[in-house]
């Protein structure tokens, strides 16, 4: 007797269809489970695009707190220092774009931390900038200027943003794409420059100066 007789199919039929539907339906369900729970790195990194950024770090028994919500083209950043002997000082100050990385060092190697803070403007210059605090045994937080970019035409030519900074050892590394005369903004044909700078002391305060410069 064939299979495929007319009347109602055999029993095993049936349950081979039965067992089917429900192994589908289980994978289906078991998809949909790991797919909502896995907790992989591109979650992360959306959460934190959409809340904004807050990060802590400590280092020396120095706590650095960073928040912004880096919700529009301007943003207003809170940094709260916590050192011993000076207890907290808080820090509030205008962004010009968002924050988009922290790091926290001891260039100078004098024990105090410092927290450097790295932003990036709207639009497509992508201009960057470092924020920059070294704590203080005796007092509030002391602020950290940079050397302007233009000060030395060198080190200037061809800039048209793009910066990305980076902490290494004792020097912050600064890296651009070099533009070229007519170059696109999005196709720089230039190679890369790359700046370090070291933390110094001066009359005025303290200074992020270039101490060498390079060309890929």
């Amino acid at each position: 007797m064939g299979i495929c007789s007319q009347g109602s199919p055999p029993a095993f039929l049936t349950t081979i269809v039965a067992m089917n539907r429900e192994f589908s339906v289980l994978t289906v369900i078991l998809g949909l489970f790991l797919l909502l729970c896995s907790p992989g790195p591109l979650s992360a990194v959306s959460a934190e695009n959409e809340n904004g950024l807050d990060r802590t770090i400590t280092r020396d028994g120095v706590t650095f707190h960073i928040r912004c919500p880096n919700n529009s083209s301007l943003n207003e950043m809170i940094l709260e220092i916590t050192a011993p002997g000076t207890g907290r000082e808080t820090i509030r100050r205008e962004v010009d774009g968002t924050v988009v990385d922290v790091g926290a060092g001891d260039l100078d190697g004098n024990g105090l931390p410092e927290i450097y803070i790295f932003t990036c403007s709207a639009g497509s210059g992508s201009y960057g900038e470092v924020i920059a605090y070294s704590a203080s045994s005796e007092g509030p937080p002391r602020a950290i200027a940079i050397a302007p970019l233009d000060s030395n035409p060198a080190s200037y030519e061809g800039y048209m943003g793009h910066d990305a900074f980076t902490l290494h050892g004792n020097t912050l590394l600064r890296t651009f794409p070099i533009y070229k005369k007519n170059d696109p903004n999005a196709a720089p044909s230039g190679g890369t420059r790359q700046i370090r700078y070291g933390l110094v002391h001066t009359d005025k305060g303290y200074l992020l100066r270039p101490v060498c410069m390079s060309r890929q």
